[in-house]
């Protein structure tokens, strides 16, 4: 294999996935995508993503430069802070980076998934397939990965790929023992169209970035707010293609807790709209005004319950010609806002490990054992960082250590206003 040309079949035309067989064809490596979706727009892709500077350098290092310089034009207007307050929006903390020293790549940035998924698709629909349910797979005598899907077909490659996600086919065959498991906290919510009312009662840090609310009870609310770039659809309509829109601004607004904190009994019940709502006003009892109306104000259409799910710590496995990326192998909780980045981060680094297979440096499994051994580390890190993340944000708050670190946070945070001023 050292040296010669061989092919990459990915399961799953996610973020992680598109990242990767963007950075094989720029390495000439050959790569078919195989996706369960019927189309590119046949399902909504959620809302805007938080971008950091790992997921930037991923990016830039996959994308050509013209598709590099789209996805920075469709970004969204994106403030370098963040912010934490109490439920009566007093400002704890905020951190803003400092303007000057923002590196050019390697920044924070907010992108729609659905604008970021037709930047990754430009270029390689020749080699996506769409409406391809992965059923299972099986080496060959020859030493292949033969794979097949649920219409009766099949492919063969060389190594294969699992990017398909939380709810992983590759993974439940490849390793049974590896699947997610529920946190027992979850997300209620979903996005307020930012017409008049909403804009009158929105916190103004929210400008300035994501806002984390941290009040005296076990819950907390996520805020962020998507705008697109003015010039955003004009440059998408460069790349043609029919795909969903997503032009309009809009506040996420999620409320987590413990699922029996918020009165239900399964993560799985189908409960309508007005049953969540009351469910958030109930958990926000005693908050500020402007926060509780803003709970009235989501959009009953998109209000949902979102569980929490996280991928364990497993052991070492041996490396073979199926290997995996993302969530398929390391899902992690929201509270850190670096599931998406950790995937791109996986993406980049199997794909310079694969280079240095088709330039003749490396054997296949050399360079997938050399992925997965620095994937383990880094990405498992992040989903115990995660995970002890939302169990700070939605546990029992301490009568006496709670206070004292929010007077701490408040005391770091003149320091920081004392520095902004005097950088002025």
């Amino acid at each position: 294999m050292t040296g010669q040309s061989f092919h990459v079949a990915i399961i799953g035309g996610g973020l992680g996935g598109l990242c990767l067989a963007q950075s094989l064809r720029k390495s000439g490596i050959r790569f078919t995508v195989f996706e369960r979706d019927v189309s590119p727009s046949s399902r909504p892709q959620g809302y805007r993503i938080h971008i950091d500077p790992q997921g930037s350098l991923a990016l830039h290092q996959a994308l050509p430069e013209p598709l590099w310089q789209i996805f920075v034009a469709t970004g969204g207007q994106f403030a370098q802070g963040f912010t934490v307050m109490t439920e009566q929006m007093r400002e704890l903390i905020s951190v803003r980076a400092d303007l000057r020293k923002i590196d050019r790549i390697a920044q924070h940035r907010s992108i729609s998934r659905i604008h970021l998924r037709r930047v990754l698709l430009a270029g390689i629909e020749d080699a996506v397939q769409f409406n391809k349910r992965f059923l299972r797979y099986e080496e060959t005598q020859q030493g292949k990965i033969a794979v097949f899907f649920e219409d009766g077909s099949s492919a063969e490659a060389d190594l294969l790929v699992a990017a398909d996600g939380i709810h992983s086919r590759v993974r439940r065959q490849y390793l049974p023992d590896a699947d997610p498991v529920e946190t027992g906290v979850v997300g209620i919510g979903g996005r307020i169209p930012l017409n008049g009312r909403a804009m009158q009662l929105l916190p103004r840090q929210v400008f300035d970035g994501p806002i984390m609310v941290l009040p005296s009870s076990p819950f907390s609310l996520f805020m962020a707010l998507w705008k697109p770039a003015p010039e955003a659809q004009e440059h998408l309509k460069l790349l043609g293609g029919e795909f969903a829109q997503d032009d309009e601004p809009y506040l996420i607004f999620s409320l987590g807790g413990k699922l029996e904190r918020f009165g239900f009994e399964s993560s799985s019940q189908a409960l309508p709209a007005e049953t969540l709502r009351q469910a958030m006003r109930m958990a926000m009892t005693g908050w500020h005004p402007n926060l509780c109306a803003l709970a009235d104000c989501v959009d009953e259409a998109e209000f949902g319950l979102f569980p929490v799910r996280t991928s364990r710590p497993i052991p070492a496995w041996k490396s073979s010609r199926v290997t995996l990326l993302g969530d398929a192998i390391h899902s992690m909780t929201p509270y850190r806002g670096i599931g998406g980045n950790i995937a791109l981060k996986d993406a980049a680094l199997l794909s310079s490990q694969l280079a240095e297979v088709q330039s003749g440096q490396k054997s296949l499994l050399d360079a997938v054992a050399a992925y997965e051994n620095s994937m383990r580390t880094y990405a498992f890190a992040a989903v115990a960082d995660s995970r002890k993340a939302m169990e700070m944000a939605n546990g029992a708050k301490h009568p006496v250590l709670f206070p004292a670190a929010k007077l701490a946070m408040r005391s770091i945070n003149g320091i920081l206003r004392w520095k902004r001023a005097a950088a002025l």
